[in-house]
């Protein structure tokens, strides 16, 4: 009787544990990424869909991103909760305020984005790449297409090419290019 007794206090303890966590977790915002715009590709990991599930995907504020990405290879990644603790933008200096900012100011023709993604299958994703690729290859999202251009890196998944062209445009342009060694400097 004592073995049911401690069992059932185990279920009923775990159970209410996994209530608690589902009521303590964010309220997912529906993504803001247009449809036949959300993917992007790794050589390491390959696509990705910046509009998950639809309503865990990513969303764009004034000063920063929010939700997940999904990669089939890797898991979730996420962009950063939405609260960055100064309000603004992640400061990028802790684990429980991290992702990616969005700096509308730097460049007139580009939405600039910085900071770090995180995947917990792979690590940490870096967007300020401009010392190891150049400006030319910074992440950014075109104002006038609203596309992705650009690179992040991650040291366990290589370069993440941000190129927004529709699904089948961009596949095809990688199959043509299959053996591309991906050398940003070229």
């Amino acid at each position: 009787m004592r073995t049911r007794r401690t069992y059932l206090k185990l279920v009923a303890t775990t159970l209410a544990s996994a209530a608690l966590a589902v009521l303590a977790r964010p309220v997912d915002a529906e993504t803001t990424i247009q449809e036949g715009a959300q993917f992007a590709w790794s050589p390491n990991i390959g696509w990705m869909d910046w509009r998950g599930d639809v309503t865990s995907g990513a969303a764009f504020s004034a000063t920063f991103l929010s939700g997940y990405i999904w990669s089939a290879n890797i898991g979730w990644i996420d962009l950063g909760d939405g609260t960055p603790a100064g309000g603004t933008s992640y400061s990028n200096t802790s684990a429980t305020d991290f992702g990616v900012n969005v700096d509308a100011g730097g460049d007139p023709d580009s939405f600039l984005l910085s900071g770090f993604a995180y995947a917990p299958n792979a690590g940490w994703i870096n967007f300020d790449i401009v010392a190891q690729a150049g400006a030319v290859n910074r992440p950014r999202i075109e104002k006038t297409t609203g596309f992705f251009k650009g690179f992040a890196w991650g040291a366990n998944v290589g370069w993440i090419a941000l190129e927004s062209l529709p699904f089948a445009t961009l596949r095809n342009e990688f199959a043509k290019n299959a053996s591309h060694d991906w050398n940003l400097y070229e």
